[in-house]
């Protein structure tokens, strides 16, 4: 170690050091030998993390930080955080005092992060803080109040050129100030202080922000009718606990090309509705109203955002509903929709996700939620280019029963005869019964075509076909072949309970049957007649009797088989910050 020269050790010091105060790599350096001792201490990049936990320390780094880009972080406590005992008040003094002297520092200051600030600190803080921070790229702050905490318009000289970077939660600024103007990250919390209130307002002065985040941030109408355009906008994350939240879609403009991303978490205790359903259908509508807004023409400042590729997911969790609504600009391929398949990974991220989440719902709220969230999606989304459309689940998959008649014809019959859709993808063993309606429907009263003029590919991934739902697919399918719309492909995956004649006579309505063999449980027909007979000499033996014509009225054998697909597969879609969604669903 002795032959390495000084300039290699100063560079394995600085890259090797961890990035955060609390961490003792520094000090351990100067006790190593003499040699090693002198070059840490006139190494300045080494010491611009002050550890304000020991004042006299970080009185000492600030000192051989010398003229280096300095970092502060620092958390407010009252507590020791080993041994969780109440600290004396001295020392909580001297560590403030400590960070209140960083003021002499700004000019050099390029990221400060305060955490847990109480606002008594803060206020004292920013009586100091009042000079300009030409280096500043990154600014944090987090303050534990009940009502918010504005900082006063001189905070930094209401100078921060190089501000790129800002995190706001429970703190606000001026709505005006200057410090947000070359923002391209934002990050809010909280809507108790008066920045949050005029929010959209300041959006006006963030032309070039690109990622923009709000976690219970509900914005105020600025009743002047000018709309914030924010051109540069590449991500959009909002999380709210009341449906009220996508309002903001009133006041703001971005482009087609934003992703977008929508997370709501409700809870009965937590909803202000008097309705004992929680939600009314007035609310739904305004909800998806709101977000629909994002897909109408004139919305992007540039273009039109389209929908190709739409999913929806609906799963009844831990007495409660998560609901999920994907778009995509582009056309995913269909084996990249299917849960649980190998191609899952391959599917981009979204440029548009709603996630509800909403918790204390039980058994027919849970359905009756659904109905309305879903209705409610499709009759305010618009799709006219849609051209594949997948549901992966729905709730109530055991005993749930919808309250409307053909369920998803009249939820989508917006798009039924005018949207392009020529793939449909199909995970929902729950609601199987309604597809062969969705193929075939027509109005007893009307004239109507067929729906889906233009379906080219269905796709049926984890259904268990009983006779009835094979024979009414099949007869809807040949009543569009009959129509001239002859489906091209049926493909069918992880399914169970068809045979070889089943996919033979499918094969006469489709050109082409895709089913997949492996995973099937196939019954030939001289196995099908040995059960029948089996079954007929039970039952004469038991003193039952079943005529020929009534089959459906013997229970068959289904082996056993867990609730749901998702209790029993390992999840193989998105992480929790994909999904968007509570930890409930992992």
């Amino acid at each position: 170690m002795s032959s390495i020269p000084n300039e290699i050790l100063r560079d394995i010091f600085k890259y090797f050091t961890p990035r955060r105060p609390e961490h003792n790599f520094r000090i351990t350096l100067t006790h190593v030998c003499r040699r090693w001792r002198a070059i840490a201490i006139e190494l300045h990049s080494l010491w611009t993390f002050p550890d304000f936990r020991s004042p006299e320390l970080a009185t000492e780094m600030l000192k051989r930080s010398g003229g280096a880009p300095l970092h502060i972080e620092f958390k407010y406590t009252k507590h020791s955080r080993k041994t969780n005992d109440r600290l004396p008040k001295e020392v909580i003094l001297a560590r403030t005092e400590t960070l209140y002297d960083t003021h002499r520092h700004l000019p050099r200051l390029k990221t400060l992060k305060l955490l847990r600030m109480s606002p008594r600190v803060m206020e004292n803080l920013a009586a100091k803080y009042v000079q300009a921070a030409p280096n500043l790229r990154s600014l944090e702050l987090q303050v534990q109040s009940g009502d918010g905490y504005d900082l006063p318009l001189n905070f930094l000289g209401g100078h921060a050129p190089l501000l790129r970077r800002l995190i706001l939660d429970d703190c606000g600024l001026a709505y005006n100030s200057p410090l947000t103007h070359n923002l391209t990250s934002l990050e809010l919390t909280g809507s108790k202080t008066a920045f949050a209130q005029l929010f959209c307002m300041a959006l006006r002065f963030m032309p070039v922000l690109k990622r923009l985040s709000l976690n219970e941030v509900y914005c105020n109408d600025p009743g002047d009718g000018i709309i914030a355009v924010l051109p540069k906008l590449h991500r959009l994350d909002l999380n709210f606990s009341l449906l009220e939240g996508t309002s903001i879609f009133k006041h703001i403009s971005f482009p087609a090309t934003t992703y977008v991303q929508v997370d709501i978490h409700v809870s009965e205790s937590e909803s202000e509705s008097e309705d004992p359903e929680l939600a009314t259908i007035g609310d739904v509508d305004s909800f998806w109203r709101d977000i629909g807004r994002i897909l109408a023409p004139g919305f992007c400042p540039e273009g039109e955002r389209v929908v190709k590729t739409l999913e929806v997911d609906g799963d009844d969790v831990n007495d409660g509903l998560s609901f999920a609504v994907r778009g995509w600009d582009t056309v995913v391929p269909w084996d990249s929709m299917l849960v649980y398949s190998d191609n899952i990974d391959t599917r981009p991220f979204p440029n548009l996700q709603v996630v509800v989440d909403w918790s204390e719902l039980e058994g027919d709220e849970s359905i009756s939620f659904f109905e309305d969230l879903f209705k409610a999606a499709f009759h305010a989304l618009r799709l006219p280019m849609l051209e594949t459309l997948c549901f992966a689940e729905f709730p109530g998959w055991q005993d749930g029963t919808y309250s409307e008649h053909n369920f998803l014809v009249e939820a989508l019959r917006p798009h039924l005869w005018t949207a392009p859709i020529q793939t449909l993808i199909l995970s929902v063993e729950h609601s199987a019964m309604d597809i062969p309606v969705l193929l075939a429907y027509q109005s007893p009263d009307s004239d109507q075509p067929l729906p889906l003029p233009t379906l080219e590919t269905l796709v049926l991934n984890y259904f268990t076909f009983e006779h009835e739902l094979v024979d009414d697919l099949y007869n809807s399918l040949k009543r569009r072949m009959r129509r001239g719309m002859k489906l091209k492909k049926q493909v069918v995956r992880n399914s169970e309970n068809y045979s070889g004649s089943d996919l033979k006579s499918f094969r006469e309505v489709v050109e082409e049957v895709d089913w997949d063999e492996d995973y099937a449980i196939y019954i030939e027909e001289e196995e099908e007649e040995e059960e029948s007979a089996e079954s007929e000499a039970d039952s004469e033996g038991s003193g039952y009797e079943f005529a020929d014509s009534d089959r459906s009225s013997i229970p068959e054998f289904q082996p056993a088989r867990p609730s749901s697909p998702r209790r029993w597969i390992e999840r193989r879609i998105y992480p929790t910050s994909y999904y968007g969604a509570s930890s409930s669903r992992q």
